[in-house]
């Protein structure tokens, strides 16, 4: 596995670099980097980089997914390596789908 680990300190280098580096696979955000807007700031960094699998680490993951569950994986900021590592493959599997539903027709009525 050909990893790279990279960390910034805020969301507007995060958001920087995520529109600058087109070879992002996968990411880790911590929520207390997203702040308040976490699903804004969610949905910009799917929009930027549809492809990466996104894992969030926050104190509640059960209350925090909500609408974007079927894009980002929430986990406990005390989650073990394995689960972490779990997390980031899951993730990437929901990149599949995203692009599925992304290109699908829209539902006629």
């Amino acid at each position: 596995i050909d990893a790279r680990n990279e960390t910034v300190d805020n969301i507007m280098s995060l958001l920087s670099r995520i529109e600058e580096d087109g070879d992002i696979d996968a990411m880790v955000i911590s929520q207390q980097l997203l702040g308040q807007e976490t699903k804004g700031l969610l949905k910009a960094i799917l929009k930027l980089r549809p492809s990466a699998g996104v894992v969030v680490l926050c104190e509640n993951p059960s209350s925090e997914s909500g609408s974007l569950s079927n894009d980002v994986i929430f986990e406990s900021s005390r989650t073990s390596t394995n689960r972490l590592l779990a997390a980031l493959l899951e993730a990437k599997s929901l990149t599949a789908s995203r692009k599925h539903r992304q290109s699908a027709p829209p539902a006629v009525r």
